[in-house]
């Protein structure tokens, strides 16, 4: 969390500097930035909300296992209690497995998403800001370089926006066992 507030302060001056090279790339910066930052956010709900789901399978697998050691005796003696026993924690896992799987699937995407969204921002930078600009090829390498520094901050900024959701998530837990 202390790492996105530092880049999101490193944005912001880094930005001030775009602003001060040309207001055509800052605008559009800023614009294509707020429109891929509200995608992403959209989308980081349901990354959040299957990992409660996945917490919730995690638990329910935990609670079994727990169930398990506390009857291990009656489990020892009694054969059909084993076998159901087994089988419940073997579906539960399954379900824990795949619900961590369709999130770190859904993270794939969103990474590979992100990444786009980077080269779209530099191919706005070099090929899109000069038409609507005069001077902007005395700047042109200036700002390109400057957009090219931002990609670092941004990608730890959004890289710490789980870390929120993450602190989240474990607070509603805490929550749920007062």
């Amino acid at each position: 969390i202390l790492i996105g507030v530092q880049q999101l302060v490193m944005l912001i001056f880094v930005g001030l500097y775009m602003l001060f090279l040309s207001p055509v790339a800052f605008a559009m910066i800023v614009g294509f930035s707020g429109i891929a930052g509200f995608v992403h956010l959209n989308r980081m709900r349901a990354i959040q909300l299957a990992g409660r789901q996945a917490i919730a399978e995690e638990g329910r697998l935990f609670a079994g296992l727990t169930d398990l050691l506390h009857g291990f005796k009656e489990v020892r003696m009694n054969r059909a209690r084993r076998e159901d026993l087994g089988h419940d924690l073997h579906d539960i896992s399954g379900a824990a497995r795949d619900a961590k799987s369709a999130i770190k699937k859904q993270w794939g995407r969103e990474f590979a998403l992100i990444q786009l969204a980077f080269y779209v921002m530099m191919g706005l930078m070099v090929f899109v800001v000069p038409m609507f600009t005069d001077g902007y090829h005395q700047a042109a390498m200036q700002t390109t370089t400057v957009a090219l520094f931002m990609i670092g901050p941004i990608s730890a900024f959004l890289q710490s926006v789980p870390a929120f959701g993450e602190a989240e998530n474990a607070l509603a837990q805490i929550s749920m066992l007062d």
